[in-house]
């Protein structure tokens, strides 16, 4: 078996990655792409208008914005965050403790305050930079609309600074009902991250920032993707959005059900199984370590993450593994099988 069977062969289920076939059009729009030679030009310095468009409703901003598309969610964050800090180096950066480690690296020059479970209004004060992710990756809860809302105003009230990392945000419970953006409550200094990753087309890295049209005049420089992104992954993108209402109703319903399942599934183990997005978190018991759980998963040709691989916290109980469920059911059955006689030993 060659290196590249043994990599075909592996369930990569460790990152939040969507391994479903999607009817979005996704890989047609990319080949035709490809084969009309599109790719060899730079594309946009901020990116596709068209793209641009289709962003801004994806979130379902109606108040004044402008997009930048950037190579991935996570570098929107990284520049984001990095031109906060350089505002004004007395912001205090707010995160849920656990949170993901990136936006924490990202943010390690300012002062941060570190809030346990759901950020409070009380612990919002004036200049902070509130980084607002929900459902929070990685241990899963999610934000009421009217919790969102107050968080907003309350930015608002003292001038500070709302940044949402929206990469999960189709996942949310009231997606499809009275979801709406607090960008349109407050878009003077509400900047919001969109990332592409979570609808399927993780690897082609297509992320943006959204922001007020006079904070792009001095947020879009500076940026690492100066020369634009790429043309075949925004072709890809566009294509994707484009057939959302198509594809993300069936996607959602499989998340759901392949979460319901491994939680019913690992229930007689005594584990706890979390997660509002298409991941989970399950819980060990103290004489299993995550360590030792992902090295004998990864022996068995299942690659799944431990707790502090991609949190970084304050006194959390960081013994637990983290593994994608959107993926095929018979993947999440073969975990399970090897999970089960991993625990039993």
């Amino acid at each position: 078996m060659t290196d590249n069977d043994k990599m075909t062969n592996i369930l990569t289920m460790g990152r939040s990655c969507v391994h479903l076939d999607l009817d979005n059009d996704a890989e047609k729009t990319m080949l035709q792409c490809i084969r009309s030679g599109e790719y060899r030009e730079y594309g946009p310095l901020t990116g596709f208008p068209e793209l641009h468009e289709l962003i801004g409703e994806d979130l379902r901003i109606e108040a004044p914005c402008e997009v930048c598309v950037t190579d991935g969610g996570v570098q929107a964050l990284q520049h984001v965050i990095g031109w906060l800090s350089r505002e004004d180096t007395k912001n205090t950066f707010i995160d849920s403790d656990p949170a993901w480690v990136h936006s924490r690296n990202f943010a390690r020059d300012m002062e941060q305050k570190l809030v346990t479970g759901k950020i409070s209004l009380e612990d919002i004060a004036e200049g902070c930079v509130v980084n607002l992710c929900s459902p929070q990756n990685p241990v899963g809860f999610s934000y009421t609309p009217a919790e969102k809302a107050a968080i907003a105003e309350r930015c608002r009230q003292v001038d500070a600074w709302l940044l949402c990392d929206d990469t999960y945000f189709v996942y949310e419970p009231e997606y499809w009902t009275d979801w709406k953006h607090v960008y349109n409550q407050y878009p003077e200094r509400t900047i919001a991250i969109w990332s592409a990753s979570k609808i399927g087309l993780a690897g082609v890295r297509v992320g943006a920032f959204v922001c007020h049209p006079e904070l792009m005049k001095t947020l879009v420089f500076g940026r690492a993707n100066a020369l634009g992104s790429s043309v075949v992954g925004q072709r890809a993108a566009i294509a994707a959005l484009k057939s959302k209402d198509r594809w993300l109703p069936a996607l959602q319903r499989q998340v759901q059900d392949n979460t319901r399942y491994i939680a019913d599934r690992l229930a007689p183990l005594g584990v706890t199984v979390s997660g509002l997005s298409n991941s989970v978190d399950v819980s060990l018991p103290a004489q299993c370590k995550a360590l030792d759980i992902v090295a004998e998963m990864g022996q068995r040709g299942i690659e799944i993450a431990e707790g502090t691989k991609f949190c970084n916290p304050e006194g959390y109980d960081t013994n637990y593994i983290h593994l994608a469920v959107s993926v095929p059911r018979s993947w999440l059955e073969r975990f399970c099988a090897v999970f089960e006689e991993l625990i039993n030993v």
